[in-house]
C-alpha cells in the first residue's frame, strides 16, 4: 500500500465532446454521414445541450476542478461568415457556469466535426479551411478569452486523418495517401493560424494571458518481437510518425517539416504552449509486411487483435484495445523532450464492469505520479468521460461515463467510479495497493 500524492494545484477534472453530448447537432458533417457499426445515430445523444447545468453540478460534486468541452463550430457558423449569436451566447452560458462552481474550463474548437459548408467546400483538402477555421478559434476567442484560460484548437490531428482519409472509416470515407497528406498540411497551417488568431484576440479584447495546445492522441507502439531488428525498426518508425511528426511541426519544426507545413509563407516558429495528451491504447507493429503511410515513413504493420492477444494476454476494454498503464508514463516522458507543460486531456476506458474502471482509473494515475517525479511538467488529468456518451461509429454502446446515463429517460447516476474519483480529486492523492 502506498499513498501516491500530487503537486499542489494540480487540474483534476473530466471531458465531453459536444457532438458526443450535446444532441442535434445537425448542421454538421457527422450528423449527415452518420452510420454506425449497430445502426446508432447520435440524435438526442445525451441532451447535454439542454442538461448542461446539471451535468456541470454533477462535475462539481466530484470535486474536480477543470472540465474540457468543445464548442461545435457549426451552431456558432452554420453559414460562412454568419455567426449565431443565440449559440454564442448558450456557450457563454456554459463556461459562465463552470466557473460559478469553480470549475476550469478547457476549450476544445475542433473535435471531429465540421460544419457542413466546409465539408462541401472541400474540407481540409482545401487551404482555404485554415484560414476559415482560424477566422472561427479568432471570433469565438474574442468573446470567450476572458473567462478560459486552457484552449485546445485540434483534437487527435491523426486519428481524424487516419480514419477519415487512410482507412475511410468516418466522413468523408477517403482511402487516399496523397490526400491525407494533403489534410496533414492543411491541419498544420489551421492550427498554426488558430494559435496566432487565438492569442492576438485575446490580448486586443481581454488582455488575459491563455494557453493554447492541441490535444495529441498518442499510441503506444511495441515490436512483436523485441529481438527481431525489422519489427523494432517498424515499431519506431510509426512512433515517429503517429506520435512525433505531427507536434514537432507546431512546436518550432523539425528538419523536414517545412514540406509539410506548406513552404515558406509560414514560418516555423513555436506555436504550442502545452501538450494535450489523449491515452488509450497499446498496439503492437510487426515489420514483416510493409505500410507506407503517406510515405512519410517506413512503417510495419499493426498486429490484428488475435495476433495482440497471442502475444499479451492482458485484459482490455469493452473494444478490444489492450490495456497498457506503463503506456501512459512511456507517453509522458516521450513528450517532455518537447520542454512544454502537458495536461492530460483524455484518458478512459469503456467498460461493463465498473471495478475494471476504478482499477483502470489507479493504474493510469500511478504511471502518471511516477513521471512528475522524473520531473515531467504534467498539470493535470481530465477523465473520458464525465458521462456515457455517443462514441463516434461505434454508437452509444461504449460506456465511458463516471456517470451511466440512461439514454432513453436521460437520468444519470454516478457510477462507484464516481465516487472514488472524487475523493482523489479532493485528497490530491490516493492510495495504490498496486505493483
Amino acid at each position: 500500500m502506498k499513498r501516491i500524492e500530487f503537486p499542489k494545484g494540480f487540474l483534476w477534472g473530466t471531458a465531453t465532446s459536444a457532438h458526443q453530448v450535446e444532441g442535434n447537432n445537425r448542421h454538421n458533417d457527422w450528423w449527415e454521414w452518420e452510420k454506425s457499426r449497430n445502426g446508432d445515430r447520435s440524435g438526442e445523444a445525451c441532451a447535454h445541450y439542454d442538461l448542461f447545468e446539471e451535468d456541470f453540478t454533477l462535475a462539481q460534486s466530484l470535486h474536480t476542478n477543470a472540465h474540457r468541452l468543445s464548442i461545435e463550430w457549426s451552431r456558432i457558423e452554420p453559414e460562412k461568415d454568419r455567426w449565431d449569436e443565440r449559440e454564442i451566447e448558450h456557450y457563454r452560458r456554459a463556461i459562465d457556469s463552470l466557473r460559478s462552481k469553480g470549475i476550469e474550463p478547457i476549450v476544445t474548437l475542433h473535435h471531429f466535426t465540421n460544419p457542413l459548408w466546409i465539408a462541401r467546400s472541400g474540407g481540409w483538402e482545401s487551404g482555404e479551411t485554415a484560414v476559415q477555421f482560424a477566422d472561427f478559434a479568432g471570433k469565438v476567442a474574442s468573446e470567450f478569452a476572458g473567462a478560459a484560460r486552457w484552449w485546445v484548437t485540434i483534437n487527435e490531428p491523426m486519428v481524424f486523418i487516419d480514419a477519415g482519409y487512410r482507412r475511410g472509416h468516418w466522413p468523408p470515407q477517403v482511402e487516399d495517401d496523397a490526400r491525407a497528406t494533403k489534410v496533414m498540411r492543411c491541419l498544420i497551417r489551421g492550427h498554426r493560424m488558430a494559435y496566432k488568431a487565438i492569442h492576438e484576440a485575446t490580448a486586443a479584447r481581454h488582455g488575459r494571458e491563455v494557453s493554447v495546445g492541441v490535444a495529441k492522441n498518442f499510441l503506444y507502439f511495441v515490436p512483436c518481437r523485441p529481438r527481431c531488428l525489422k519489427d523494432r525498426w517498424a515499431a519506431w518508425l510509426r512512433h515517429f510518425q503517429y506520435n512525433r511528426l505531427f507536434l514537432s511541426a507546431i512546436a518550432g519544426g523539425v528538419h523536414g517539416c517545412e514540406a509539410l507545413v506548406g513552404g515558406k509563407g509560414l514560418p516555423l516558429k513555436k506555436a504550442l504552449d502545452f501538450i494535450g495528451l489523449n491515452y488509450y491504447i497499446k498496439d503492437f507493429v510487426c515489420g514483416e509486411r510493409l505500410d507506407l503511410p503517406w510515405g512519410t515513413a517506413l512503417a510495419g504493420r499493426v498486429c490484428t487483435w488475435e495476433h495482440r492477444q497471442h502475444i499479451d494476454g492482458r485484459e482490455r476494454n469493452s473494444l478490444g484495445w489492450l490495456i497498457s498503464p506503463e503506456g501512459i508514463g512511456h507517453a509522458l516522458h516521450t513528450l517532455k523532450g518537447y520542454g512544454l507543460p502537458i495536461l492530460i486531456t483524455e484518458n478512459g476506458i469503456c467498460t461493463t464492469d465498473d471495478s475494471q474502471r476504478e482499477r483502470f482509473i489507479k493504474e493510469h494515475l500511478f504511471h502518471v505520479a511516477k513521471a512528475i517525479q522524473d520531473g515531467v511538467n504534467v498539470v493535470g488529468y481530465t477523465y473520458w468521460s464525465l458521462l456515457d456518451n455517443f462514441e463516434w461509429h461505434e454508437g452509444f454502446e461504449p460506456r465511458f461515463g463516471l456517470v451511466e446515463v440512461d439514454y432513453a429517460t436521460q437520468k444519470r447516476t454516478p457510477r462507484p467510479s464516481a465516487a472514488m474519483y472524487a475523493q482523489i480529486c479532493r485528497d490530491n492523492a490516493f492510495v495504490y495497493d498496486g505493483t
